[in-house]
């Protein structure tokens, strides 16, 4: 069989076969074989790696196709730096699950040319994953473990960043509510930089962008939409009040941006303001604790409430149809006047 891309013949595996190795292998195309078709073939690395000379990773990247770190950004990236020479598959699965903050229904599969890192107990080492190795991620759906013990939950907002937080099994739907409160009014935020290895953390209050406004270089604003989630941050310098400008960092990225002090509000939410949904059921009963409801592990709750930056067009959409006036007896309609008239 002809051998066109110039790779020694004993280090090709036909597909198909048993590999002698564990090792992700790239697959490399040989064009027309024997017969009809064409033969496809895979380079058997484990062959031409020296285990004497081999490192584990340190820095590993995860292209994650369905969604971002938040949810937003398709195709994001993750990486993961400072990688023990011991860690295992398990260990990397569970960073991108806290990472991407997944339910508890999901399960990460990772994937190296092809290859699926299936043994959750071995090491990256035994699969011979080498340094800066881009692995793909796959999610799918499994039945989640039956007891999880109670010890956070994860809140979540078609308005706001998904936030994490500590209960037990004996917090009240009431204290969930207080803690979301407090989590709004000075919450804790995270995000890592692209090359995995700065990680910025602050804890701030939560703003929201009143109005889209358009950059301005000159007067050195940032692009901003309605409804942006932005946060303060003690770190850097929030408002500047000659000037009538707030510095904050956007939420989704942690980015520094500055806009008008008058185009952001400070989001207040009292437990009266919120509305909790588990399942698909709201959770009405401020006395009720989370293990009475069946809240376990990682399970999300559902956060709704008014958003104050509400443009006013969805407002009058949003708001109830005018009840209806009755008419009076006899009313005086077209009919009834064109009768009278007949009469006479």
């Amino acid at each position: 069989m002809p051998n066109p891309t110039g790779i020694p013949p004993d280090s090709l595996v036909p597909l198909g076969t048993s590999p002698t190795p564990v090792w992700p292998d790239a697959r490399v195309s040989l064009g027309p074989g024997q017969g009809s078709g064409c033969t496809s073939w895979r380079v058997d690395l484990a062959e031409t790696v020296d285990p004497d000379l081999y490192q584990p990773p340190r820095t590993l990247y995860v292209r994650c196709p369905m969604h971002g770190m938040h949810g937003r950004h398709l195709g994001t990236t993750l990486t993961f730096s400072n990688l023990l020479e011991d860690s295992t598959v398990w260990e990397l699965k569970a960073a991108v699950d806290e990472r991407l903050m997944l339910r508890p229904g999901q399960k990460v599969r990772l994937f190296s040319w092809g290859r699926e890192l299936e043994d959750d107990a071995k090491t990256l080492a035994e699969y011979f994953v080498a340094e800066k190795t881009r692995l793909d991620m796959q999610l799918t759906t499994q039945q989640p473990p039956g007891e999880r013990e109670l010890r956070r939950v994860r809140v979540t907002s078609t308005l706001l960043q998904t936030r994490q937080l500590t209960v037990d099994p004996g917090t009240t739907v009431l204290e969930l509510k207080l803690k979301i409160e407090a989590a709004i009014q000075k919450g804790r935020h995270e995000w890592w930089s692209e090359d995995g290895l700065r990680h910025t953390v602050c804890e701030g209050f939560t703003w929201l962008v009143v109005s889209s406004t358009k950059a301005d270089p000159k007067a050195d604003l940032s692009a901003v939409r309605i409804g942006d989630e932005l946060c303060s941050d003690r770190n850097i310098e929030s408002i500047d009040r000659k000037k009538g400008i707030l510095v904050l960092r956007r939420v989704e990225t942690g980015r520094v941006l500055k806009l008008v002090e008058a185009n952001a509000i400070l989001l207040e939410l009292p437990p009266e303001k919120q509305r909790l949904n588990f399942h698909g059921m709201q959770l009405g009963a401020d006395e009720s604790t989370l293990g009475e409801l069946g809240v376990q592990q990682d399970d999300p709750i559902e956060l709704e409430f008014l958003s104050p930056v509400t443009p006013n067009q969805l407002k009058i959409i949003r708001a109830p149809a005018p009840a209806k006036k009755a008419k009076a007896a006899g009313g005086g309609g077209k009919k009834a006047k064109a009768a009278g008239k007949k009469k006479k």
